[in-house]
């Protein structure tokens, strides 16, 4: 059991309660699920699984959580970065940690170029505005099957 079946759960239960409310938008349970299975499908796809790390660079927000649950589905680990750190702090974790993906947001992409260079296994998602060199997070929602 990982700790993404509470989530099917409420949306077996309730699919339309609000699971998410954020920044003025509200994320259903049934589209939280939904959008938490096609993330571990897509993860799958990208090659992650059991003991797997994937990093996130970035804020607070809805990416985190589904990435937490997918993550979990898979038997894989998330590793949050404090976005509060410096460059040598960043590749210092991520050294450690040996992650496979990177998922960072806009005001990272800086830290992230740098480090997909030092670290030839790291793969990078771009989780909100678009990058030509990496994958982009609302295109592997969307694409995915779970």
């Amino acid at each position: 059991m990982d700790i993404s079946r509470w989530i099917t759960h409420a949306a077996l239960w309730d699919s339309d309660k609000t699971a998410i409310h954020f920044e003025g938008k509200d994320l259903s349970y049934g589209e939280f699920a939904g959008r938490i299975a096609r993330l571990a499908g897509a993860l799958r796809e990208l090659g992650i699984g059991a003991g797997d790390r994937v990093a996130h660079l970035g804020y607070n927000g809805p990416e985190i959580l589904e990435l937490l649950f997918a993550c979990g589905r898979l038997g894989a680990a998330l590793t949050p970065l404090n976005w509060r750190l410096a460059q040598p702090e960043y590749t210092f974790i991520v050294g450690d940690a040996m992650p496979r993906l990177l998922f960072v947001e806009q005001p990272f992409y800086d830290h992230a170029q740098t480090l997909a260079a030092a670290f030839s296994q790291l793969r990078v998602v771009a989780l909100d505005a678009p990058h030509s060199d990496w994958l982009s997070y609302d295109q592997l929602i969307a694409a995915a099957t779970p």
